[in-house]
Order: C-alpha cells, then structure tokens, then sequence
C-alpha cells in the first residue's frame, strides 16, 4: 500500500441501491486499492458490508440490496 488516500463522507438517500464515485483526485488505480464503507454514527463511524467494485481506474461503484439506510457514509480507499 502506497500513500495515496482518498477518505470522503457521501450522503445516501436510502432508496438508491447503486452509486458510482469518482475518486481520481485521490486515485490513480481503484482496481488496486483497499476499500472500506463506514456509517457514521454520531462522531463514531461503523462499517457497513455492501459491494465496492471498481469499474475502471478512477471510479468504484457501491451497491447494496436492500437500499443502505440514508445518512451519512465514509467510503476510503488506500492505494
């Protein structure tokens, strides 16, 4: 694992299932990268299980069934 990071909060509306993210300002290789989807929970964050695909080297698409509940999210990827 290199030094890149990308660490960013998302906001979900509960109803979607599938959301692509770009992470290039971060990123140069998705495909290579740890990923991990937190829910935040007050100032405390817990991990949530969903799938993390990276569909090209600058963007992961997170999907869940059933919907994840809406609030807040942290995903972040190290490279």
């Amino acid at each position: 694992v290199g030094g890149n990071k990308y660490d960013v909060e998302h906001t979900f509306d509960g109803v979607t299932k599938v959301y692509d993210i770009d992470v290039s300002s971060s990123i140069q290789n998705a495909a290579a990268a740890i990923r991990q989807m937190a829910q935040k929970d007050g100032t405390q964050y817990q991990n949530v299980f969903c799938d993390i695909i990276a569909l090209n080297a600058t963007t992961v698409r997170i999907s869940a069934n059933p919907a994840l509940p809406a609030g807040v999210y942290r995903l972040t990827l190290l490279e």
